[in-house]
């Protein structure tokens, strides 16, 4: 899996405490429908500027990564799937010519789609068959 890094980055890989741990949030909030778009915001509380959000599900290999002028970055996620369900967390990120420095991962927010009855499932099985 390739981490979107120079491999000489990788090796100067240094968790910083002292930059602030990011919050996340995501719109709409909650149980999500199929095919409906999502945003992902990362934020931190300072204005540190010319650093890279990282998003990426705590399972699997889903990363994203977005350099930003401001304090924020958002993710959008087209058309989601059952591929997109599972939770996600932000990282900040900030490069120096010999170091990277990385903050603490932020809390995690959920992607679930609102399941189908199983009435309107048998039904549309049914009426495929007929």
């Amino acid at each position: 899996m390739s981490t979107g890094l120079h491999p000489s980055a990788t090796k100067n890989l240094i968790t910083d405490p002292s930059l602030p741990k990011p919050s996340i949030s995501m719109n709409p909030a909650g149980e999500v429908n199929w095919g409906q778009d999502v945003g992902i915001t990362c934020s931190i509380s300072t204005q540190l500027l010319g650093g890279t959000f990282i998003l990426q599900k705590t399972s699997g290999s889903f990363r994203k990564t977005q350099t930003s002028s401001t304090n924020s970055a958002t993710f959008n996620i087209p058309k989601v799937n059952f591929d997109n369900e599972g939770s996600y967390q932000c990282q900040y990120e900030k490069r120096t010519e010999s170091q990277t420095f990385r903050s603490n991962l932020s809390d995690s927010v959920r992607i679930s789609q609102r399941a189908v009855s199983s009435e309107k499932a048998h039904n549309s099985h049914v009426t495929k068959f007929v």
